[in-house]
């Protein structure tokens, strides 16, 4: 329309990080400041880091990224390559593979089984759900562990990527 004017986001060939300097340039410290060589970017009064290669990490580490709170311990030393954020297991079971760990506010059995199945050995649930211990139970007989997250499905996604876990897709 002639005479309108729509804000857009920064142009595609601006980098994730250079995009979100500029909205907010204050978020930032100098490289290497946070002990991991890279800069840092404030989000409800944690921190994350910003990487841009695709890693594996531990289950441990998505406690600490996550603020998670820890309802059944299997192996904290587990490595996960990818995660998946859903709340229909059908689509977990299509698309789910090469040890991922699963983002759900689904609160079942039916979320455990799954996980089961795709050889998934940490399930998280997020906006700090009250899980049913009987759900719980279950991640125990099977080993998996049980955390919750106060964080939404997105922003727990996005803490994820944005420390080098990704979603096991194939397109570049």
């Amino acid at each position: 329309m002639a005479g309108s004017h729509v804000a857009s986001w920064p142009a595609p060939a601006l980098s994730f990080r250079k995009a979100v300097g500029r909205c907010a340039p204050h978020a930032f410290s100098p490289a290497g400041e946070n002990g991991r060589g890279g800069p840092q970017l404030g989000l409800a009064n944690s921190k994350f880091f910003i990487r841009e290669e695709n890693q594996s990490m531990k289950v441990k580490d998505i406690i600490d990224i996550l603020k998670c709170e820890v309802l059944n311990e299997g192996s904290l030393e587990e490595e996960v390559k990818t995660a998946c954020g859903s709340d229909m297991m059908s689509d977990v079971l299509a698309f789910v593979k090469d040890q991922s760990v699963l983002l759900t506010g689904l609160m079942n059995p039916q979320v455990v089984r799954t996980a089961e199945m795709m050889d998934m050995h940490c399930i998280v649930f997020v906006r700090g759900k009250e899980v049913n211990p009987g759900v719980v139970d279950l991640a125990r007989q099977k080993d998996i562990t049980v955390l919750s997250t106060p964080y939404r499905m997105f922003t727990a996604c996005g803490l994820l990527y944005s420390n080098g876990l990704r979603g096991g897709c194939d397109i570049q």
